[in-house]
């Protein structure tokens, strides 16, 4: 591995190579130099005014930071129906069979290994064990069920209105009946099933409605070319507009984490208080992302995953930033 780095980095020009480098992460660079500029503003801001932070201006300094993910976030729900309308419609069916149940089995296989991990590491490192903590009198204020949660996944794969799904998504939600069961201690399937719709996206049924849709497109032929043509050009479109606002995400990730800066009030007990959780949580993805998942890239297409990993550093340094929140 030594060998082949050294062999392509020294047949480049000195200048060349580090034009290209700084030209192709231009943009990882500046998303990570917006998130350490943010923690500075939230640090010099606090320290600026002693005093406590209110919400009104908190959101002022936000105020950037919210237009840029409100803009982004508006974007990928065009972009995620047309482009898989495009993308599966203009696919051969019998290799897309081929290619679906290749990536259902590589999805499968890489989220069980995730699961396998963070269990492992949970019980290594016991980042919720703290004698500081203490939980007699607390209760579950939102039960729920395995059967109820696969049920509402897939109630969810199918919504009864397209327009809803954009807004809406489903989940069963459990309320104890008042004072039906005195003192007693009941169980969950006591509890009463009510149909509640909460705020947020249903990215599974409009996924699925995308994917069946490109599909139908490829059974009926030369008809369905001239939808395949718009979906295909709309989906062009939106990528140009996210390109632009991808740009400008260096500035709205320095405003948002510097509101979120504000908003703590003992950064020094927030550390103490959720360092064992964060380092668990880091040290989960460090291992799974550099370790696991490079090491199958490897073995399934026999090529070192350096190339990879350094392609997708733009959109695991944009995921970071557009997370702080």
């Amino acid at each position: 591995i030594i060998h082949y780095i050294t062999l392509n980095l020294s047949t480049m020009p000195s200048k060349w190579r580090v034009h290209s480098c700084l030209r192709k992460n231009l943009l990882t660079i500046l998303t990570v130099t917006g998130v350490f500029a943010g923690v500075a503003l939230g640090i010099f801001l606090k320290e600026s005014n002693k005093g406590e932070w209110n919400p009104r201006d908190i959101s002022y300094v936000k105020f950037v930071g919210d237009l840029f993910l409100s803009i982004l976030k508006g974007l990928i729900l065009p972009l995620a129906i047309f482009s898989l309308v495009a993308a599966v419609g203009s696919l051969d069916l019998s290799l897309s069979k081929k290619i679906g149940v290749g990536g259902i089995i590589f999805f499968a296989f890489t989220t069980l290994s995730a699961i396998i991990l963070g269990i492992i590491l949970a019980l290594a490192i016991r980042p919720g064990l703290s004698r500081e903590m203490s939980w007699q009198g607390q209760s579950d204020t939102d039960p729920t069920t395995v059967q109820d949660t696969l049920m509402d996944l897939i109630r969810n794969m199918f919504p009864p209105n397209l327009v809803q799904a954009t807004l809406e998504h489903y989940r069963t939600k459990l309320i104890l009946p008042a004072g039906k069961f005195g003192n007693s201690t009941p169980s969950l399937r006591d509890y009463e099933m009510i149909e509640h719709w909460e705020t947020g996206t249903n990215y599974m049924g409009l996924i699925v409605f995308s994917i069946s849709l490109g599909i139908t497109l490829t059974r009926i032929g030369s008809r369905g070319r001239s939808l395949l043509d718009v979906c295909q050009g709309l989906s062009d479109c939106i990528m140009i507009l996210i390109n632009w606002v991808i740009w400008f995400s260096p500035v709205g990730v320095m405003f948002l984490i510097a509101g979120e800066i504000l908003r703590i009030e003992d950064f020094g007990a927030v550390v103490k208080s959720l360092g064992l959780y964060l380092g668990t949580i880091v040290a989960g993805l460090v291992i799974h992302g550099m370790i696991v998942l490079p090491l199958l890239f490897f073995l399934l297409t026999r090529k070192l995953p350096f190339k990879y990993t350094g392609n997708m550093m733009p959109a695991m340094a944009m995921a970071f930033g557009s997370g702080s929140r």
